[in-house]
This record gives structure tokens, sequence and C-alpha cells, in this order.
């Protein structure tokens, strides 16, 4: 290709079978197959909850999640910021506490709690995602290790 000529390039995003739109990504948005089994592991060990993401299935695609309609919580408040009620914010503040609980409650470190990993349901309920943490046993130590020592990202958000 000589200097004067163009390429053009299309970018697509890939999403695997059966998804629409991809909510979230980060910088292990390429993770393999071992990651995605260990992310399934934890959260059959943190169990059925209001505030936890459902898992449907795993499949050799990736992990099959709940659907949150109205996506990250990040990208909720950055987009609806002024019409936010302090009720409606001081709601997610409590049910996100209320996930946390719950995942201590099973033992499990989540070890990356920030607004990107917080998803909200067609009725704006808080479910924690992303659980790729560690599992401990009753005496403390790391049953499963996550591998999630990724410092968390720094996005201001409007209060």
């Amino acid at each position: 290709m000589s200097s004067d000529e163009i390429e053009i390039v299309e970018y697509r995003q890939y999403c695997p079978p059966g998804v629409q739109r991809v909510i979230a990504s980060g910088t292990s948005a390429w993770i393999d197959m071992s990651r995605f089994e260990l992310e399934c592991e934890i959260l059959g060990k943190v169990g059925k909850h209001p505030r936890i993401i459902r898992l449907q299935r795993l499949s050799a695609d990736g992990l099959y999640l709940e659907r949150a309609t109205n996506g990250t919580l990040h990208d909720f408040i950055l987009s609806n910021h002024p019409t936010i009620s302090l009720q409606q914010r001081l709601t997610w503040c409590r049910e996100a506490a209320e996930a946390v609980a719950h995942v201590h409650s099973k033992r499990v470190i989540h070890c990356d709690i920030q607004l990107t990993n917080l998803l909200l349901d067609e009725n704006l309920r808080l479910k924690l995602s992303d659980f790729q943490g560690n599992y401990l046993s009753e005496t403390g130590e790391i049953i499963l290790e996550g591998g999630s020592a990724e410092l968390p990202s720094r996005r201001p958000v409007p209060c």
C-alpha cells in the first residue's frame, strides 16, 4: 500500500449469540474460559439474592447472566444525573450495602466494587455483578482466588 492510499477499516463489536448489547467492559475484557468458570463457581457460592446478578448458565461462549435493562449505575447516573432524586440515590446505597453484606456472609470478597459493576434492572433495583474476587474458608484462607487484584478505575461521577 502506498502512502497516498487510504485504507478503510470497519469496526464491529462482537456479541456472543443471544447478547444484544455489551453494557460494560474493562481491562479484563478478554479473559479465558477458566475465569468464566471461576466466576460461575463463586456465583454458586454466593447463591440467589435479589441484589446479586443471577447466573443463567455457563457455555462455551461465556457466562449468561440475568438482563439488567438499565445498564450500569455509572452510565445511568451520567445520563440522568439532574433527575435522580436523593431518595433514589439513598435506595441504591442501601441496596449496595445489602449486596455486599450478603456476599460477605458467604465468605466471598468481591474485590472490585465500583459503579460499572453495579447494574440496574427494569425497576432500577441494584444488582452486584462481576464476581472475580476470592472465596474464603471459615478460617479466612483463600480457597478460590479470582485474581481480581486490579486497582479500581477512578471515574468522576456527578453527585
